[in-house]
């Protein structure tokens, strides 16, 4: 992107930087906000594993229970 000649940043730039602030300010009001609930429940963080990864074999997983299954719809009619 392009600055002004006095180094300063364009109209669009502050833009950009004050939007990116927000989303990372509203990230960590969300963090806050898990890690609170997490406390309440009595649920220890899970730590920082990537999306999709799954707790190793006989971790607990205390007070994080499965959805309950139901069973699907039947087609008799």
């Amino acid at each position: 992107m392009k600055r002004h000649e006095d180094g300063t940043p364009t109209d669009k730039q502050r833009r950009s930087m004050q939007y990116s602030e927000d989303r990372f300010t509203l990230l960590d009001t969300i963090r806050e906000i898990v890690r609170d609930e997490l406390d309440r429940r009595g649920v220890a963080p899970m730590g920082q594993a990537s999306r999709g990864q799954l707790p190793e074999e006989g971790t607990e997983t205390k007070g994080l229970d499965p959805p309950p299954s139901t069973p699907p719809p039947s087609s008799d009619s």
